[in-house]
């Protein structure tokens, strides 16, 4: 099941992103918003694959929240200056650093700066989803995979690629 919604998610992504303009779509991916994440989301990978103990989990659950509400907490306020500027106000004196070095009087370049966030934002919370399982670990017993997935034991796995092909 996680397979198949992981698998429309990134076809919904796709499809954004040949929906949108090319230089929208250049703008976003060369953020350096974007750019930044890219290191943090290496190194969270990196330290997440190092916890062995619940203190562990706990110490980078914690460092992962923070990032996760620092970039939600900057794309919300770049989201408000956006919304105030459309409606013809002016630009706040405690507006946040807008990063793209873009103009700061355009309410595109908020709502660029806010999409970016959005997107940043899934990309942390992706890491907090994984279930790191070895299969090895496993010595692949379905009932215990079923179990970690959520599924009825008594059904086993189906490989969602096969499955309504005969196959599965």
């Amino acid at each position: 099941m996680r397979f198949i919604v992981l698998l429309d998610t990134l076809v919904s992504v796709a499809n954004l992103l040949n929906d949108m303009p090319l230089d929208r779509a250049n703008r976003r991916c060369l953020h350096p918003i974007h750019q930044d994440t890219y290191k943090t989301l290496v190194s969270l990978i990196a330290n997440l694959r190092q916890c062995r103990s619940f203190e562990d989990f706990h110490h980078f659950q914690q460092t992962l929240l923070e990032e996760i509400l620092k970039i939600q907490g900057h794309g919300q306020a770049c989201a408000w200056v956006a919304k105030r500027l459309r409606k013809g106000r002016t630009l706040p004196a405690d507006a946040p650093e807008l990063r793209s070095g873009e103009d700061i009087h355009d309410p595109e370049s908020w709502e660029l700066e806010a999409d970016v966030c959005e997107r940043v934002e899934r990309q942390l919370r992706s890491i907090a989803d994984a279930e790191p399982v070895k299969l090895d670990e496993t010595s692949g017993d379905l009932n215990y995979l079923c179990g970690l997935l959520g599924l009825d034991r008594r059904a086993g796995l189906v490989d969602p690629y096969f499955a309504g092909q005969g196959g599965g």
